[in-house]
């Protein structure tokens, strides 16, 4: 062959070959506790449209043996006993039955434990503004990546979720749950569907892709292979697919007996913080009975955001005047001072992780809608009292363990549980009323306030006090003043 038929094939070759694969997301290193040393790291790796991603995840010495315990006294707790491939049980209280319970259990072990590995995942969605369904994708092909191995030395053979991403293997059921667990914190509703016939699990995810599907409460959940990589969501097995006894597993939110309060239990940080914590008690219209949150701050832990604080704000320089606040703050740090917001949200995020995790669990048992979501958010902080505060602002976390608040930190707060639960939210500063308030990206009747950002509606849900339903604002609100957004996503 000539060499200029050679130099011909070799520029034909060049124009057929496939375009270079983009760069791989770093989704960076979750650690728990966050001094574990890098010596105890676990390197994830997996697939998403071609894009290569990657993930580190430790657990301390300690912190695995605390979750291999808890799941050892749940066992205890429920009479488990291993009988040949399987076990017995006796469930009793609030345990309620089937296997749904153990799902609970497992992954009320691994809260606190699993909660920076979300943090991650959560702050990827919210840089890249995925989708639900983008963001469903994300976390499925990581868990598919994930090894399969039958636990078969764990009670009820499972491996709880934080336990599944260290050890970096798991059956049907333990990474169906590590999934559930990860888009719990991202917002996204999940079912875990069970076939006995199959001796299988899958998780059922409300996002509108063709395939199989199972409709739990009217909705429609297309069902998700989390055993292995190559399944996209919406395709199983046929053989599994034309089964009929799939049954899903959740639980409905616990009642408080004879009062009909719905109780979102008691969220805490550290785990073992002692005491009985702070009541919230409040209203949303879709429930005509009160809601319950408790809240317990760790005295350590408290005393840690407070120094934080303190440190930070003598960096900048911070003293209250007669005219205000002044301060010297980095030219970087934003126009309406965004730097300074997200260093409060940043000391507040591990300690409020126990909430966030309990509001997703009870959006996700009662399937809210994106509106549902925000009213229980702006709802809890409504609830908190209103008071003036000679700091700049109080730390989100201290304020739901003090239950009370200035109007800057309550908007805060909003801002990161609305975030935690999935919704966009914008911190918004009325300039006339010198008031904080959020914006939330949800649909509002006609008539109800909003305001555009990037020529995106947002609805304006007022925190510092009263109770406004969201879209709604006080007289000394409307028709005067600028409304200032400060946008705190990076």
């Amino acid at each position: 062959m000539t060499r200029a038929a050679l130099a011909v094939l070799a520029v034909l070759a060049q124009s057929c070959s496939l375009p270079a694969p983009p760069e791989p997301h770093a989704l960076g290193r979750a650690a728990f506790p966050a001094e574990t040393p890098s010596a105890r790291d676990l390197s994830h790796r997996w697939s998403v449209a071609r894009r290569r991603h990657t993930l580190k995840y430790a657990l301390g010495v300690d912190a695995e043996g605390a979750v291999v315990a808890k799941v050892d006294e749940f066992a205890r707790s429920v009479g488990h006993v291993k009988s040949g491939t399987g076990f017995r049980w006796a469930p009793a209280g609030d345990c309620r039955g089937g296997r749904a319970c153990i799902h609970e259990a497992m992954t009320r072990v691994s809260a606190e434990s699993a909660a920076p590995l979300a943090r991650r995942f959560r702050a990827h969605v919210a840089r890249h503004r995925l989708t639900p369904q983008q963001t469903a994708e994300l976390v499925v092909s990581y868990v598919q990546a994930i090894r399969y191995r039958i636990p078969e030395d764990q009670p009820f053979g499972i491996l709880a979720p934080s336990l599944v991403a260290y050890r970096g293997h798991g059956d049907c059921d333990s990474k169906a749950l590590l999934a559930q667990t990860l888009l719990r914190g991202l917002g996204v509703p999940t079912v875990i569907f069970v076939s006995q016939k199959a001796k299988h699990a899958v998780l059922g995810i409300p996002v509108a892709v063709p395939g199989s599907f199972l409709v739990v409460d009217g909705r429609r959940y297309a069902l998700a292979e989390t055993t292995s990589t190559g399944w996209p969501i919406g395709r199983i097995e046929p053989k599994l697919a034309r089964l009929d006894d799939w049954k899903p597993m959740r639980l409905r939110p616990k009642r408080l007996n004879g009062t009909g309060v719905t109780d979102l239990g008691r969220s805490t940080f550290p785990a073992g913080a002692g005491g009985s914590g702070t009541l919230h008690l409040f209203r949303v219209s879709r429930w005509p009975s009160l809601v319950r949150l408790r809240y317990a701050l760790g005295p350590e832990a408290a005393s840690k955001i407070e120094a934080d604080q303190t440190r930070f704000l003598g960096r900048v320089q911070f003293k209250k005047t007669a005219a205000g606040f002044q301060w010297h703050v980095p030219p970087k740090c934003g126009a309406e001072l965004q730097c300074v917001y997200r260093r409060f949200l940043q000391d507040s995020q591990a300690a409020l992780e126990p909430v966030l995790a309990a509001l997703n669990r009870h959006a996700e048992d009662e399937a809210l809608r994106p509106d549902e979501r925000a009213e229980l958010v702006v709802r809890l902080v409504q609830s908190v009292p209103y008071e003036t505060s000679d700091a700049l602002m109080t730390p989100p976390a201290l304020i739901l363990s003090l239950r009370k608040g200035d109007a800057r930190g309550k908007a805060l707060l909003a801002h990161m549980l609305l975030e935690g639960v999935g919704l966009e939210s914008v911190v918004l500063h009325h300039t006339a009323a010198d008031q904080f308030s959020v914006l939330v990206a949800v649909a509002v009747p006609t008539e109800g306030h909003t305001v555009s950002v990037h020529g995106r509606p947002y609805a304006v849900a007022v925190t510092s006090n009263g109770a406004w339903p969201v879209g709604a604002v006080p007289p000394e609100m409307q028709g005067k003043g600028r409304w200032v957004p400060i946008t705190l996503r990076r």
